[in-house]
């Protein structure tokens, strides 16, 4: 799915858009029969504007997706087609005029009507789960959104207080907004990961929140990836994280923040064949990411396959050097 375009005439809703985005890869993800690419990736694709065909070869998919989100006031537009990678025919197009307030369901019916295109039968769970509104709180929503962009960037502490900064008033908002919940638990968490947490005051609030997560969605995948969170950054517990984080798996088999964590714990507890493992199905899901790659070739250091890790390094660099220097300057330094 190629990122969508801001065509709002405010260029500020450009994180409105890129969270429509967001929403639309994490619904289909949970759609099992689907390889989807990270969002990540994609972004260092779009920026080589290459051909639908060079797309699909590239990242070994059939179908590619885009789309364009147009704000004004209370009214969205989302644009959306599909593409077939290999004759570059257009498979399904849509167009959603809608109220702001309609814009979960705009997401959900977009997995939907892929999963109809591409001909997938879903289990009634899986439809339930694509129908999921995180909020009904557009306030508390728009900060998520902005705490996700914060997350994309990494400044160490400063960064993950920011998103706490922006996460506190949207649970306040709606303490019933569960991918908030789980945010701000992992915010709190990744401060005391860096040892930015001197009195052991986030230490606190992410237990607290975690605690509070399991008790109200005991059984959610989301509550799962909290768990395995805060044994991976407060208790440094690899073994129980990775319970925790392949029991989310399951139920989220595209979540390359799930995947990457899966990745992670198998190499702090060095069970090195199945961390190879592990990064190369990261790598399937995010190919382009350079966090992705550098964990392959420490997979395959950690293996003995010097080789392939020099190889696979080495293309790398070579690639992500050409997009870099075809990118914008950053946003932020």
């Amino acid at each position: 799915v190629l990122p969508f375009g801001n065509l709002s005439p405010d260029p500020d809703n450009a994180f409105f858009a890129g969270g429509v985005y967001e929403e639309v890869l994490t619904k289909l993800s949970r759609i099992g029969e689907l390889r989807v690419i990270s969002r990540t990736s994609m972004e260092r694709i779009a920026e080589e504007r290459l051909e639908v065909a060079a797309i699909g070869a590239r990242l070994g998919v059939s179908h590619v997706m885009e789309g364009s989100v147009r704000r004004a006031g209370d009214r969205i537009r989302v644009t959306v087609q599909l593409i077939e990678a290999a004759s570059d025919a257009h498979v399904w197009a849509e167009n959603y005029d809608r109220e702001l307030d309609d814009v979960f369901a705009i997401q959900s019916e977009i997995a939907l009507a892929i999963a109809s295109e591409l001909e997938l039968s879903l289990s009634p769970e899986v439809r339930a789960t694509l129908g999921e509104r995180p909020t009904e709180n557009q306030a508390a929503y728009a900060l998520y959104l902005r705490a996700l962009e914060e997350r994309r960037v990494w400044r160490g502490a400063e960064g993950f207080q920011a998103m706490i900064e922006l996460l506190e008033p949207a649970v306040a908002a709606d303490p019933g907004f569960l991918e908030a919940q789980v945010l701000l638990a992992e915010a709190y968490g990744r401060v005391v990961w860096v040892h930015a947490d001197p009195d052991g005051r986030f230490e606190a609030k992410a237990r607290e929140r975690v605690a509070e997560i399991v008790r109200r969605w005991p059984d959610h995948p989301q509550s799962k990836l909290a768990r395995g969170q805060l044994a991976y950054n407060l208790d440094r517990d690899f073994a129980q994280a990775l319970t925790h984080f392949e029991a989310a798996h399951k139920t989220l088999p595209n979540d390359v923040g799930v995947l990457g964590s899966i990745s992670a714990s198998l190499k702090h507890l060095r069970r090195n064949e199945e961390f190879l493992g592990a990064a190369r199905r990261w790598v399937a899901m995010d190919p382009e990411s350079p966090l992705s790659i550098n964990e392959l070739g420490l997979a395959l250091l950690g293996t003995g396959r010097l080789d392939e890790a020099v190889e696979t390094l080495t293309a790398a660099r070579t690639r992500l050097t050409t997009v870099a220097s075809r990118s914008r300057p950053p946003m932020r330094p």
